[in-house]
């Protein structure tokens, strides 16, 4: 039953370590692309 009720919040928490991660992987993406351009 504990289980259940812990549900939702793993779910949020794991929601916001992929946000997180998404904002990482986005600003690398960036980071990548203008150290490609200064080439």
């Amino acid at each position: 039953m504990s289980v259940s009720e812990n549900r939702p919040l793993t779910l949020i928490r794991e929601a916001h370590e992929f946000k997180q991660r998404l904002r990482i992987s986005k600003a690398g993406k960036r980071l990548w692309d203008a150290t490609l351009d200064a080439r």
